[in-house]
This record gives structure tokens, sequence and C-alpha cells, in this order.
């Protein structure tokens, strides 16, 4: 018998064990449908999602501010600015 709290586990079907709630419960399902989606992209959590959102977006700020300062950016600039750190981007 298995209880709530309780995972479910199946080698070589599931990647990841399964909350016994997520068979009865709509969120939980969801959480787990969630995870495995993220994860099949790559993606750990969706915290990853969101961290790598936040540094998509500090690019395009970076490559907006630097086109209205100095009208174009070439691609090789682009390119070098896309490969930066995360610190080295902040500097910027």
């Amino acid at each position: 018998m298995v209880y709530p709290g309780a995972e479910l586990t199946a080698t070589g079907i599931l990647a990841n064990p399964v909350l016994m709630e997520a068979l009865y419960d709509p969120t939980a399902a969801h959480k787990v449908a969630l995870r495995n989606l993220l994860q099949r992209r790559g993606y750990q959590d969706l915290n990853t999602v969101l961290e790598k959102g936040r540094e998509e977006g500090k690019l395009a700020l970076v490559l907006l501010q630097l086109q209205r300062t100095l009208w174009q950016v070439l691609e090789d600039m682009r390119h070098r600015i896309g490969h930066l750190s995360r610190d080295d981007l902040d500097r910027l």
C-alpha cells in the first residue's frame, strides 16, 4: 500500500519519482508535469528558466543602450557582448 507523501518510481519509465498526491491532486500533478517538461528542455527547475530570462533581458538592455549611444552595434560586438560573464555584463 502507498500512502500520501510516498514517492512512486518506475525505472526506465519515469525520469523522476512522482509523489503519490500527483495521482489525485491536480496541483501536485501540474508540478510533476512542469518539472518533467522543463527537464526535457534541459532546465533543472522553473528558477533556472527565470534566471535565464533575466540574463537574456540584461543582454537585450545592454545592446539597446549601446545601439542608442553608438547608433549601430556591429555583429562582432554583439557576439562578444553575448559571451560576457554575468559580472562583466553587469559592469557594462
